[in-house]
């Protein structure tokens, strides 16, 4: 079973500097709440239920404190604007303390966090899509094909066309690359 949490998540709920995680690999033992008997019985439990996991993660995904409710509202006007100035203004701060703030909570500049967001969306594209790879550049917010072949060598070390071709193939190894699916 795989979890995916928001990244303010792993800091309200576990304490974990997201700083020292990006491009890691976290043992679970170093976060005591992961390891604790009860939590690691509810999930397996949870496991033959998809009901009672969904459910119960619904109601903890809902930001507790106000630091998480500024980080989901940031990445949310982020995501929107796609612009690190103009979320910046529209916060009535100015860019640093805005990459200050991101950093914090997901552990990644904006425009990394961009990036990733970008490159998401057309991972999801091309795994549902039979558009071209040039339309699904163009509608995941690509300045060109290349664009997207760039990001996708720097990030898996496949071209889309490879990617696509693993997933389509069930490739070993390319199911990490399947979009998860997301509860809504």
């Amino acid at each position: 079973m795989s979890i995916v949490f928001q990244p303010w998540l792993l800091k309200s709920w576990f304490d974990l500097d997201l700083k020292n995680m990006v491009n890691a690999i976290i043992d679970a033992a170093y976060v005591p709440r992961l390891t604790d008997p009860v939590v690691v019985d509810a999930l397996r439990s949870a496991t033959f239920q998809p009901d009672l996991l969904e459910s119960a993660l619904k109601i903890l995904s809902i930001p507790q404190s106000d630091s998480g409710q500024e980080a989901n509202k940031m990445a949310n006007l982020l995501l929107e604007t796609q612009s690190i100035s103009e979320t910046a203004s529209r916060y009535g701060i100015s860019v640093r303390q805005l990459e200050r703030r991101f950093a914090r909570n997901f552990g990644l500049s904006p425009k990394e966090w961009l990036r990733i967001k970008r490159f998401e969306g057309s991972l999801i594209k091309l795994s549902h899509d039979i558009a071209s790879l040039a339309n699904v550049a163009a509608e995941a917010g690509y300045a060109d094909q290349s664009h997207m072949t760039r990001d996708y060598r720097r990030a898996t070390g496949f071209t889309p066309r490879q990617t696509k071709e693993g997933m389509n193939k069930e490739t070993p190894g390319y199911w990490a690359f399947k979009p998860a699916k997301v509860m809504a």
